[in-house]
């Protein structure tokens, strides 16, 4: 079997950001690089191939011409899905529900099939729209489907350290029942495959209810799936999961930046070393840090999700350096569900006042709603497209802008935590400086890495941010702040992992220029 591998467990969180000039540049380099596409004729995956999602493995049966039958198995569970020219699916009890639980099925008729061929080859700009049937256990709930594809553009995905070129596919669908939805789906020529796929349902039912189409075999979840592995028949020379694993434009930004983030660092370690610290301790006997909190949450096993594996332990090893060595008083949640986290959060408005200092740590899944340019945190029993149970940075700003709490800092480790940026001047912290940080309202973030995935494990044990993070705390010997803690880190995660963390004010939540001070007791 020839196998492709893309994708280790990865964690998420996100929140909107201004994107800053390498990330500009590495949008261009990233869209020339799609742009290569050519016009891509549609190519039949070879019977027996085994494609395995993030939620679902499915094996090719049958292929015939534009006609290709899946077994599907998610969660334990199996189904029969067909599809025509890869993006007419259709199924005879597919044992997809409604919310009444009525078995339906969908077909699609010859001139319709021969619209949705009209497609290939795949170029950008090209559409086409069919119809769909769905049959239903009552004449009445029968509904006919429009559904219009078009190709919206060439799109590069960036999966670890490996881009694949893809045509963006943007499905609008709308039944004569009043319900719709809009799906994505990024095509990857080479292989012949869907790597990534997105829905969102839209539409309305006839009492106003918002409408879910909820399938059997996929326990609950929308569908939304990102490709894991794929194994071609042994032989195949058709069919090839290729990237660009080379050198780039972007890396050699990258590279760049982390040149001069050494040069930045030698500076304060050379201002250090010249008695950089001893200066910061004058002049600050008089200043009354206050009293330091921490909410701790590190999140493993989730229920309905891709489990973690050093979330968990890395929330412990904050939780033991912030008490044992900062004198921290640690609150800590281990695989807590939405109420948890918010009782958490109200007890910490309830309890803190002005003189205290409150660091909140997240270790666990995330997500970025695009349209709604918000991100959430994923709870432990947290579901796919289920807002219900998440956690929204929101609900977080929200919570900080009302705790009486003088200095909050967020620590968020997970894929796309992004947040506003700015700069972070990196130079000798004077006693004055401290006093008046100390002094000032604080709502700082820092994350793990911008709009993009970042790793779950690192060779430590902890994942890279994690690593980082309890590095330099161990390391620090007198009074630190944020921004200082950020300058450290930043590069040895950008060297050890494919991300690049980042250090912000949080937006709305009352910033008034003061900074977190991380005062070592032991």
């Amino acid at each position: 079997m020839t196998a492709g591998r893309i994708l280790p467990v990865l964690r998420g969180l996100t929140a909107a950001i201004v994107l800053s000039a390498l990330t500009v540049t590495a949008q261009a380099a990233l869209a020339a690089e799609g742009s290569a596409l050519g016009p891509a004729a549609f190519k039949p995956l070879p019977v027996g191939t085994k494609v395995k999602y993030d939620d679902r493995n499915l094996t090719v049966k049958t292929s015939e011409g534009f006609r290709t039958v899946y077994r599907v198995w998610v969660g334990g569970k199996k189904a029969w899905l067909g599809t025509h020219a890869l993006f007419g699916e259709y199924a005879t009890d597919l044992y997809v529900y409604h919310d009444g639980g009525d078995a339906i099925a969908y077909e699609i008729d010859d001139a319709n099939k021969s619209r949705l061929e009209a497609l290939w080859p795949l170029e950008t700009g090209k559409e086409t729209r069919f119809q769909m049937i769905e049959e239903a256990a009552f004449a009445e709930d029968r509904q006919t489907w429009t559904i219009s594809l078009k190709v919206v553009k060439t799109d590069v995905i960036k999966i670890k350290k490996v881009r694949y070129a893809t045509f963006l596919i943007e499905e609008r669908a709308r039944s004569s029942g009043g319900m719709s939805f809009v799906r994505k789906k990024w095509y990857h020529p080479p292989s012949g495959l869907v790597l990534k796929s997105t829905k969102t349902w839209t539409g309305k039912n006839q009492f106003g209810d918002s409408y879910k189409k909820i399938s059997y075999f996929e326990m609950d979840e929308e569908e939304n799936y990102l490709l894991n592995e794929v194994d071609f028949p042994e032989g195949t020379t058709t069919h090839a999961l290729t990237g660009t694993e080379v050198e780039s434009d972007v890396d050699k930004a990258l590279l760049a930046e982390v040149s001069s983030l050494k040069k930045e660092v030698e500076a304060v370690r050379s201002g250090i070393a010249g008695g950089g610290v001893s200066a910061a301790l004058e002049g600050v006997g008089n200043v009354d840090f206050g009293r330091y909190h921490a909410l701790i949450i590190g999140i493993d096993k989730y229920k309905h999700l891709p489990k973690l594996e050093t979330a968990v332990r890395d929330a412990k090893a904050v939780a033991d350096v912030l008490k044992n060595e900062y004198g921290f008083k640690v609150t800590l949640l281990i695989d807590p569900d939405r109420v948890t986290i918010i009782d958490a959060l109200d007890e910490m408005r309830e309890t803190l006042g002005g003189k205290d200092n409150l660091l909140i740590y997240y270790a666990g899944h995330g997500w970025l709603d695009e349209d709604a340019d918000r991100g959430y945190w994923l709870p432990v029993n947290a579901k796919s497209n289920r807002r219900a149970r998440w956690v929204s940075n929101a609900t977080i700003s929200d919570t900080l802008k009302t705790l009486q709490a003088k200095h909050v800092m967020v620590v968020a480790d997970s894929c796309y935590s992004g947040t506003l940026t700015r700069a972070a001047k990196i130079g000798i912290r004077s006693g004055d400086y401290l006093k008046r940080m100390s002094e000032k309202w604080t709502r700082v973030a820092l994350v793990s890495g911008g709009l993009e995935p970042v790793a779950d494990k690192g060779s430590s044990g902890y994942s890279p941010f994690a690593k980082a993070f309890l590095d330099v705390l161990r390391g620090n010997d007198a009074i630190m702040d944020g921004t200082e803690m950020f300058s450290k880190m930043r590069r040895p995660v950008m060297v050890s992992a494919d991300q690049t963390p980042e250090y912000s004010d949080v937006r709305n939540a009352g910033h008034d220029g003061g900074d977190f001070l991380f005062v070592k007791r032991k």
